[in-house]
């Protein structure tokens, strides 16, 4: 049931428009999360994260970050607790209307939300086959 905070979002199935967004490194992360009150949101809040090199997350977290992850946040700015799930976007002009498209999906990060440790984020363009079959089917 959509709502005015709940829509539908587009997906990056096409190949320009995933090559143009894997050079991208500024996305929108929204959710209903803990915030900095440690409570958790009435309403869906919304924040601009940068990506982060691969390298800097893995240390972060001690363990190895796949290509079907990214990393992206910076101190204030991050996903939360109960923010898994929630979209990592971007605003694409689409037959002259901007479209939100999902290029990312929070996945896990730090206990201390925007401590300055990045967000890891499952990149959707890397299921897009497996998203198209399970529409299919």
């Amino acid at each position: 049931r959509f709502a005015e905070s709940i829509r539908p979002i587009c997906l990056p199935v096409d190949e320009t428009l995933q090559a143009r967004v894997n050079a991208m490194n500024v996305f929108h992360v929204t959710g209903w999360g803990k915030t900095e009150v440690t409570s958790f949101s009435d309403v869906p809040l919304e924040t601009i994260v940068q990506t982060r090199n691969k390298q800097e997350c893995q240390n972060s977290y001690r363990r190895q970050i796949v290509a079907t992850q990214l990393c992206a946040g910076q101190t204030g700015r991050d996903s939360c607790t109960g923010d898994s799930g929630g979209p990592l976007s971007y605003v694409e002009l689409m037959n002259h209307r901007q479209r939100f498209v999902e290029f990312g999906v929070v996945s896990f990060g730090s206990r201390n939300c925007g401590d300055g440790s990045p967000g890891v984020y499952t990149k959707v363009d890397s299921y897009i086959p497996w998203i198209a079959y399970k529409l299919a089917t």
